[in-house]
């Protein structure tokens, strides 16, 4: 009897240390696999990131540079043929206004994560952020009024400045100041091409904002 017992809660034993085995086996690979899914989480989130901080600069950059182009809007659309003109004045001013395209965003990080898989990214929130910052709100920056004003720029802005201007050493420098001086179809197109150039802005500065909201999302729910 000693020994049928002994046998019996020998067996049942052994049999408790292979299921144990098996669930501690398959616990262990679970939590390898799931670490292993949190360190490419966090490494895919911490380049986006990185992406983000390089966008910031280039925004900041081309809305210093979209807003101080206004001041050429104002300064020659205020002209008027009874007042001294600066010859100096005019082309420097009118090189501000000239139309130039914004730098690309960088995206790099986000086309990888696309790859991986997007739902890498665990939190629900975060993941509909980074969404729509690189679907949604970089896409005015080269789809829309940008690619408005570039499309207006070349085909309705260059055909009078060069109507009224010549280009002498890159500047544009006035053939006869009373021709265009409160023209209106000259200061009807300025007034277009400086509501463009403040969409523009407006685009820009939305965009400045959200890069910088996701930043701080990332660095709450990733680190």
């Amino acid at each position: 009897m000693n020994k049928n017992l002994k046998f019996v809660l020998y067996a049942i034993g052994l049999v408790f240390i292979i299921i144990f085995g098996i669930f501690f086996s398959n616990s262990f690979s679970s939590w390898k696999e799931s670490n292993k899914l949190m360190i490419k989480e966090y490494s895919l989130a911490n380049d986006i990131k990185n992406d983000l901080i390089a966008n910031i600069e280039i925004l900041e950059a081309e809305i210093m540079a979209q807003t101080e182009s206004l001041k050429g809007f104002n300064y020659i659309m205020k002209l008027d043929k009874n007042q001294t003109i600066n010859k100096d004045s005019i082309a420097y001013f009118m090189k501000l206004m000239e139309y130039k395209t914004i730098p690309p965003m960088n995206t790099s990080a986000f086309e990888s994560l696309e790859q991986t898989g997007i739902e890498i990214i665990q939190d629900p929130q975060l993941k509909e952020e980074i969404i729509k910052l690189f679907k949604a709100d970089y896409a005015p920056l080269s789809n829309d009024s940008n690619g408005q004003e570039s499309q207006y720029w070349s085909t309705s802005v260059l055909p009078i400045f060069q109507k009224y201007f010549r280009i002498e050493d890159g500047n544009w420098i006035s053939n006869d100041n009373n021709s265009w001086i409160n023209d209106n179809e000259f200061l009807n197109m300025l007034s277009i091409s400086k509501d463009f150039r403040k969409k523009s802005i407006n685009h820009e500065k939305l965009a400045l904002e959200k890069t910088k909201s996701v930043i701080l999302l990332i660095e709450e729910k990733i680190y």
